[in-house]
């Protein structure tokens, strides 16, 4: 007997059950894994397993050398979860996409993963408002066989060329995350800063090491739960947790120290180097221009409306750009000459034109709404995309954006009401202000009608008067319907009562006259409205309904975002048919908070019945801490909408 070749193949039956039970009890325990994650996450389709970024900063002769990588890894829960097949990684002239890694992980058998890799990336331009960012691409791909308990991975580094604009790093973001870290590592020539947002920084756990002159710092946190996207959620930045790293000081290897950001001085300085040789520059086309605009003229006031409204008939809005290119406004005369430029250049046009006509006027930096951010808090490009120009007449600050083309003078967009920006006074000096926030009493909407009865149906005639944002929003709502369909625009904005609505015919005036309050005259029938039971009529006067059944979710934690500030009017008059007396007329309502409200009459004046009801706003954000007083407010005005005049026929 052969006992070398006995003893090998007893061996390897060993081996082979040894490896089995191992293989099955680390399969099991996957699976034991997968069912509790699965448990814990009853409802979500994914969680992020692993969510990490590295940054690593090297000098390099002297040079600051970026470099970040990225790592995900998504657990697949529910079968819907293929709708998170489709990704797409972002990148721009200053984070150039150095490597990209792309794979779904589906599991076999015996503790075994089949590996399929992403093998097609598609890039193209990602245009972006503002005037940051312009340049922004994106690479998009889809995670092939995606199924339930299929992990998705994703790894990619970038090279940052501009220490200003490293990204956020968000712990979390659509989904729940199990665990996520930031990290940095940097040599000692190098002064960072941090700054933590959307979360208590005592919620993370941070630690430092320190290995020859290299410093490793990382933020880290477990089950970071995820924000549920709501109908007129702000931005994710408003809340989900992120950390903004700052490059301050560079330190060389001959001790000079080179300052990049961290505060708002360094920022300004960036900022101007890109204006810096447009500040004496000579156009003398502009310059004609602005001599036959204002030649009549004789206050300042007078002047600026000239030249900005000429800016917004004339100078088509078109955002582009790339690298330094986005920073860089066009000369006025070249914007002039091709009638188009984006928001830095058309804040460059105004300020050069308004320079000309005598007034002080200045290019100032801003972000939109979008942007929770102020400088103060973020001095980086980051809590900016957009450039507008800043004047001061009469003492005080006007702010022009002349992409918002049908603005009123003197009244920003509503993207930056609130906004902190920065006025660029000179290549040392600047000042901070934060622009305006309309009042309620700015925008409003006033709709009048009064009405009859006929058979079922109800015939009325309305004037609708618009103010302020309201009516920026209606020229938006009609330059973006086909002419042949912007009757139809006209009646969606119109209709009342039921889907019966129909609009007999309407009289649009001063819609485009900035200076003026649009009108809209206009008739209507309504069929079936009006309720006829024995000898009773029942008519619901309330024909719009704003805020009706609008009470915010039990679970909702994020805060309501809305556009603008306003009051909604409504008065209906109806007039009671012959030969019917009012039988019942509801009881008047109120209700005022803070930042929200509604007030409700009725009243009879001989046969006619009149009801005026008003609800305003008076705030961009609802917080949680408002939403137990919203809901208050909607269960009873929705209640109240729904109460009928009752009209008794005479005996």
């Amino acid at each position: 007997m052969n006992f070398e070749l006995v003893f090998k193949s007893y061996f390897k039956s060993i081996l082979l059950i040894f490896f089995c039970l191992v293989n099955f009890n680390i399969y099991s325990q996957i699976d034991v894994q997968f069912e509790d994650i699965k448990k814990e996450y009853e409802g979500h389709h994914a969680v992020y397993l692993k969510k990490r970024e590295h940054l690593d900063l090297q000098l390099i002769n002297d040079s600051l050398v970026i470099t970040s990588e990225y790592y995900s890894e998504m657990l697949h829960l529910t079968e819907q979860s293929h709708q998170l097949s489709e990704k797409s990684v972002y990148h721009s002239h200053f984070m150039e996409l150095a490597s990209i890694d792309a794979k779904t992980l589906i599991p076999i058998k015996k503790n075994k993963f089949e590996t399929i890799p992403v093998t097609k990336f598609e890039t193209q331009d990602n245009f972006g408002a503002g005037v940051f960012f312009d340049d922004g691409k994106q690479t998009s791909f889809v995670y092939p066989a995606v199924r339930v308990g299929a992990r998705t991975i994703l790894n990619y580094k970038q090279k940052i060329k501009e220490p200003r604009f490293i990204s956020s790093f968000f712990f979390s973001e659509h989904l729940n995350v199990l665990s996520s870290e930031f990290s940095i590592s940097h040599p000692e020539g190098i002064k960072l800063r941090f700054q933590v947002f959307g979360i208590d920084p005592k919620l993370l756990t941070f630690s430092e090491s320190k290995k020859g002159n290299i410093i490793t710092v990382t933020w880290s946190a477990n089950k970071i739960a995820v924000h549920k996207m709501e109908d007129e959620s702000p931005n994710l930045r408003y809340y989900a947790p992120h950390i903004m790293m700052f490059v301050e000081e560079v330190t060389t290897k001959l001790g000079d120290k080179k300052k990049f950001s961290g505060d708002i001085k360094s920022l300004y300085k960036f900022f101007y180097g890109f204006v810096k040789d447009q500040v004496n520059i000579k156009e003398p086309t502009v310059d004609k221009l602005v001599d036959s605009l204002v030649s009549k003229s004789k206050t300042e006031t007078e002047k600026a409306k000239k030249i900005f409204y000429w800016i917004q008939d004339n100078i088509k809005y078109i955002a582009f750009e790339d690298g330094f290119g986005g920073f860089i406004p066009r000369t006025p005369g070249a914007v002039l000459s091709k009638r188009y430029g984006d928001c830095k250049d058309m804040a460059n046009l105004t300020t050069y034109m308004l320079k000309q006509a005598g007034i002080k006027a200045y290019l100032t930096w801003i972000g939109s709404r979008e942007l929770p951010y102020t400088f103060d808090e973020n001095p980086s490009p980051s809590a900016a995309n957009h450039m507008i120009c800043t004047a001061k007449i009469d003492e005080k600050w006007l702010f022009f954006d002349a992409t918002g083309m049908y603005m009123p003078f003197g009244l920003p967009t509503d993207m930056i009401q609130g906004k902190q920006c920065l006025i660029g006074i000179d290549e040392n000096n600047f000042e901070k202000t934060f622009v305006p926030i309309l009042d309620k009493e700015q925008n409003t909407r006033t709709d009048s009608v009064n009405i009859s009865i006929k058979g079922n149906a109800i015939l009325g005639a309305g004037v609708n008067v618009l103010q302020g944002y309201p009516k920026i929003d209606l020229i938006y709502t009609q330059l973006t319907h086909d002419p042949k369909k912007q009757k139809d625009a006209i009646a969606s904005y119109l209709q009342k009562g039921s889907n019966k609505f129909f609009l007999e015919n309407e009289q649009i005036l001063d819609l485009y006259n900035r200076d003026k309050v649009a009108k809209i005259n206009y008739n209507f029938k309504i069929e079936d409205y009006a309720k006829t039971i024995d000898d009773e009529i029942y008519i619901n006067l309330h024909l719009k309904k704003p805020f009706y059944n609008t009470q915010t979710k039990p679970e909702r934690d994020i805060s309501i975002e809305k556009d603008y500030k306003f009051i909604d009017d409504e008065i209906v008059v109806l007039q009671i048919p012959q030969g019917f007396k009012l039988s019942y007329l509801p009881h008047g309502q109120e209700f005022a908070s803070k930042y929200f409200g509604y007030r409700i009459s009725f009243e009879q004046i001989g046969n006619k019945i009149k009801m005026k009801r008003s609800v305003w706003l008076d705030a961009l954000l609802l917080q949680k801490e408002n939403f137990d007083s919203w809901n208050t407010m909607v269960t009873e005005l929705s209640k109240a909408y729904r109460e009928a005049v009752v009209l008794k026929k005479n005996n």
